[in-house]
């Protein structure tokens, strides 16, 4: 029977309670859930922790991210180096690597490299392979390049 001739359910103050119609039963049945959620799966983000450069102390390409679904990058530049020159990078199925334009978060400044330390970036990573951050420079210290990829 359709869903419009079937009674909701109520509570015992008989106030209807949130609910769906479920063809399969042929009624109204209560959302029920865990932690307050009606009966909902909630996909939301994956989040997974990237390490693109760890205290390195020489040039050098780093540990590569491999992008899959992944669509940003928000990546933080840390580390006891005096000086340092950061090249952000795409690669492709080939492997060639290519320029890519992140923004800086304290300013929506968008670059393709950064020289700075104690800097947030955050990158749209959609179509690309996989992600590095190349260090071109470093001197005096060491760089760290960490941060989380999001769905």
């Amino acid at each position: 029977m359709p869903y419009n001739t079937k009674a909701m359910v109520k509570d015992v103050g008989n106030i209807q309670v949130p609910q769906l119609y479920n063809p399969v039963t042929d009624a109204y049945e209560v959302l029920q859930g865990g932690d307050g959620a009606p009966r909902q799966t909630h996909w939301g983000s994956r989040l997974v922790e990237v390490v693109l450069q760890n205290a390195a102390i020489a040039t050098g390409n780093g540990t590569p991210f491999t992008v899959d679904t992944f669509r940003t990058l928000v990546i933080k530049i840390s580390g006891t180096s005096t000086s340092r020159t950061i090249a952000f990078e795409e690669g492709d199925a080939d492997g060639n690597y290519t320029p890519i334009r992140g923004f800086r978060r304290s300013d929506n400044i968008a670059d393709n490299q950064s020289t700075g330390t104690n800097e947030v970036w955050q990158f749209d990573i959609i179509g690309a392979k996989t992600i590095r951050a190349r260090i071109s420079a470093v001197a005096g210290g060491n760089v760290t390049i960490k941060g989380n990829a999001a769905v």
